[in-house]
């Protein structure tokens, strides 16, 4: 399933923390990238987030035509998204662990310093491959510095939020060249006066996924309000056309 084993971030990298102290990082990346070919995405639906006593959601992903997500205070929940009209509704749908069956995962180090780990389960113990993606060539607004929230994989091919940067790209890793591609922007939409939130320090998109039309982006505002709307603090799920 696109984008599964790499939504739960939180609920995986903490046993992971020994193997990383002792692992050898096997690429410090040079970026390439070009702005020139950054595509505005189009807004469909910005839609208010109702769910949990403070949801704070960190991870979407998509499968069977049904969004799922998950939150950062409700680590052992994974959220059905039921989609109205008017709202986002999360449903908690099942408890989450990682199957024993699993061959491998994929998940991202956050930030300072960025990075991506392949763990290989099919060995015993288990491989551990670490790489230095902190390097971008894309331009970041003034205190932010480049991070991965969230990736998706599609017909092999890896996709990465780039939260701070307000982009979604492909990333191809490993080599002596990291390569930024296929750059969709989402800064238009998030900074728009009717939804930007009252602290835009940080970039607040933490999940992504997408099917064969549609993007979708999840916002944590870690419970700050919008600035149009003093009491609305609820997060948005942003669904937009794919390019």
């Amino acid at each position: 399933m696109s984008g599964w084993r790499t939504t739960f971030r939180s609920a995986i990298i903490k046993p992971f923390l020994i193997i990383l102290i002792l692992t050898t990082i096997l690429s410090d990346s040079v970026a390439k990238a070009s702005e020139d070919l950054v595509i505005p995405l189009k807004l469909i639906h910005a839609l208010p987030v109702e769910g949990p006593e403070n949801n704070q959601p960190s991870g979407l992903t998509i499968w069977h035509d049904t969004l799922f997500a998950v939150s950062d205070k409700h680590d052992d929940t994974i959220f059905r998204v039921a989609l109205t009209d008017t709202n986002a509704v999360f449903v908690p749908h099942l408890t989450f662990a990682i199957p024993e069956s699993a061959p491998g995962l994929l998940v991202c180090a956050e930030r300072q310093p960025r990075g991506l780990i392949e763990v290989d389960r099919s060995v015993e113990p288990f491989a551990v491959r670490v790489f230095n993606t902190d390097e971008t060539s894309l331009n970041l607004p003034a205190g932010r510095s480049a991070d991965f929230s969230d990736l998706f994989r599609e017909n092999g091919d890896l996709l990465v939020l780039q939260r701070n940067a307000e982009i979604i790209s492909s990333l191809i890793y490993g080599g002596p060249v990291l390569e930024e591609k296929d750059l969709w922007s989402f800064g238009h939409i998030v900074n728009r006066e009717d939804l930007r939130y009252s602290n835009i320090k940080y970039g607040l998109a933490e999940g992504f996924c997408m099917d064969a039309k549609r993007i979708y982006l999840i916002l944590d505002n870690n419970g700050d309000c919008r600035a149009s709307d003093p009491d609305d603090r609820r997060p948005l799920l942003l669904i937009m056309e794919r390019p």
